[in-house]
């Protein structure tokens, strides 16, 4: 029974870190934010689900990771907003 509830935990966090990830690491851009979020989302797992079968490693964390890894490219390349004048 603990491996069901641990399972179920597990699944859980996985789909909120795959949700809230592209968010969050396109929060700075201007135009085009709902395209970068399907892009960043489609690249993470096209780029976990790879990585998963050439290393034989779990696909679920493997994709987390891999979402995590380009969200974070994409947060250090992402536009600035411009800062209001004070």
């Amino acid at each position: 029974m603990w491996t069901s509830v641990a399972a179920c935990g597990t699944s859980r966090f996985d789909g909120l870190l795959k949700v809230i990830v592209p968010a969050l690491a396109t929060h700075r851009t201007r135009r085009g934010r709902l395209a970068a979020c399907y892009a960043l989302g489609a690249g993470g797992y096209a780029l976990g689900l790879w990585a998963s079968a050439v290393f034989d490693l779990p696909s679920g964390a493997v994709t987390v990771w891999a979402m995590a890894a380009l969200a974070i490219v994409v947060f250090a390349l992402g536009s600035r907003r411009e800062q209001p004048a004070r």
